[in-house]
């Protein structure tokens, strides 16, 4: 995740820890200690002065990370699927002003193929509720609002 023009992110699966790099200089700034399987999703219009969060989801939980002094908050208790972990969560920016910061989260949960995960989301995006699916896939609809 590219979080300025010197600056990178990412989790190494390795250490098991959410990495920040200076790309220019060469050199680690943070390593902050993960759980297991963790993944970063940067918040849908990120910018690392104005809006310099991301969500962090691991094997049990989901978190808010602040990028720019690193502290993080659990934000809900989760569980990763099986399959691409980048596409068990989807955030949406849903406040229109510039100061309020709303978001609304789609957690996958749990689901049988990644067919019945498309529809499942495909269906909760852009039907009403009273059409609810009947796909297995179990995927929370969240809404936060950020400080």
């Amino acid at each position: 995740m590219l979080l300025n023009s010197t600056t990178i992110a990412y989790t190494d699966q390795n250490d098991q820890c959410l990495k920040i790099l200076d790309i220019e200089k060469r050199e680690q700034l943070y390593s902050i200690k993960l759980s297991q399987e963790s993944h970063i999703f940067a918040v849908q219009e990120f910018d690392y002065e104005m809006n310099p969060f991301a969500f962090v989801k691991d094997e049990e939980k989901i978190s808010l990370i602040n990028m720019r002094n690193c502290k993080i908050v659990k934000v809900i208790d989760s569980k990763y699927g099986e399959w691409d972990k980048q596409g068990s969560l989807i955030n949406i920016r849903i406040s229109k002003e510039q100061t309020e910061q709303t978001y609304r989260l789609f957690d996958v949960q749990r689901y049988d193929t990644f067919g019945q995960i498309v529809d499942k989301l495909v269906k909760k995006l852009f039907i009403t509720q009273k059409d609810k699916c009947n796909a297995s896939a179990k995927i929370r609809e969240i809404t936060i609002k950020l400080p």
